[in-house]
């Protein structure tokens, strides 16, 4: 899967700023807000840059109000809020008179308008190598007819939702993933702000789809892109349904290729610099038959982050060839760590015996151009401690305290 050339297209967002507002404990925040514009303008400043690390933008706006449509709606005096089609004009309005003299001086109107931009317009991304109707691809029209697979609320608001359209003339089954939305809140709130949100963080699908972009290109098969959807407080992932089902149903008659994919794939992982937590749980691999593929990989972050220095820095710009010795030591041992932790894992599922456990080995050592496992190294990484903890383990109970 080489660079996708993406077709942008701009579109209203269904959400905005005050919506994430509203819905996170201020309901009367349309009531509020004209009753101290300014401070609120402050706090929607402070949450804005949360998540875009920006503030809102304002501008004296060279466009006439929407004045009479009905999504110009009245919040206090001279303060508006426009939520209709027309991009250009979405935000909160502000009205103001400037003195008569001045403004003919400059021959401008006594009435002057402002625009807060609350972020309101979104990016619809799509493979350009497609045809699709891209109207399809809107959040308020695919929802409509989706399937909804999987619905986390809370803290890590995620849904993924599976639907059918037309590409390139052929009906296709599509899963819209929305990305993952933390938030935490004070348990009491400072002075200086209006609302409790204390922290915003949202994953980008931009992120997400570089992954499966660079995943594919060294080897690691994963779904097609259909595209994304990019807003302030929401973003949709778009990608074709794998055909197949979870490898574990295929253990009968495919087990030695599954085997042999599933240890290529790890070692793809850890060269490409990331690792993946619960790698060994089958629930985001398919199996068709013939190919292994990764169909999830936000749980796919950097296999060097506990480590300093920048070892990844090193590895590109490899100025000091005692730091790239020290490197190429430390990688062999974070690799062969990490295949430890999913033989660990696959005791009683993938790898019941030994005879497979060294198959695994096998192909992990292949992929990585390390030559024949020896019967000593093999036996050290299928030996394991009366309390053997993975690293996923240590980093759960960790979180846990």
């Amino acid at each position: 899967m080489a660079q996708i050339k993406f077709v942008r297209h701009s579109v209203p967002s269904r959400k905005d700023l005050l919506h994430i507002v509203e819905e996170n404990g201020c309901s009367k925040v349309y009531e509020d807000l004209p009753k101290n514009f300014d401070r609120w303008i402050e706090e929607l400043h402070i949450l804005n840059s949360f998540i875009s690390k920006y503030s809102i933008g304002s501008m004296d706006s060279i466009y006439p109000p929407p004045i009479g449509s009905v999504n110009f709606k009245q919040l206090g005096e001279n303060i508006f809020i426009y939520r209709g089609s027309k991009t250009r004009l979405r935000g909160i309005w502000v009205k103001s008179k400037i003195d008569p003299e001045i403004a003919e001086m400059f021959n401008r109107d006594e009435e002057v308008w402002k625009i807060y931009n609350l972020e309101s317009n979104a990016r619809l991304m799509i493979n350009g190598d497609l045809r699709i109707e891209s109207s399809l691809l809107l959040p308020d029209n695919f929802e409509t007819n989706a399937e909804i697979i999987q619905d986390i609320g809370g803290c890590t608001q995620r849904k993924i939702s599976k639907f059918n359209v037309e590409i390139d003339n052929k009906k296709t089954s599509i899963y819209a993933k929305t990305s993952s939305f933390l938030m935490s809140f004070f348990s009491s709130k400072p002075s200086y702000r209006l609302t409790n949100i204390a922290h915003l963080h949202k994953y980008n699908s931009e992120d997400e789809i570089n992954k499966y972009i660079r995943f594919a290109n060294i080897g690691i098969k994963v779904p097609r892109i259909i595209g994304f959807y990019n807003s302030l407080p929401e973003d949709i992932l778009f990608v074709e349904e794998q055909k197949g089902n979870q490898p574990d149903e295929y253990f009968k008659k495919h087990r030695s290729t599954i085997i042999n994919q599933d240890a290529i794939m790890l070692g793809l992982l850890f060269m490409a610099g990331y690792k993946k937590s619960g790698f060994c749980d089958f629930d985001d691999k398919i199996f068709d038959g013939k190919k292994l593929s990764l169909i999830d990989v936000d749980e796919c972050c950097s296999l060097y982050s506990p480590f300093e220095p920048d070892f990844k820095e090193i590895l590109i710009n490899p100025c000091s060839e005692i730091k790239l010795i020290e490197f190429r030591k430390m990688q062999r041992e974070v690799f062969l760590n990490g295949l430890k932790d999913v033989l660990f894992n696959y005791q009683d599922s993938l790898l019941p015996t030994p005879k497979l456990n060294k198959q695994y080995i096998s192909s992990f050592f292949n992929v990585l151009n390390w030559g024949t496992p020896s019967k000593e190294e093999i036996i050290n990484l299928t030996t394991f401690g009366k309390n053997y903890i993975t690293l996923d383990q240590h980093l759960a109970m960790c979180n846990d305290n």
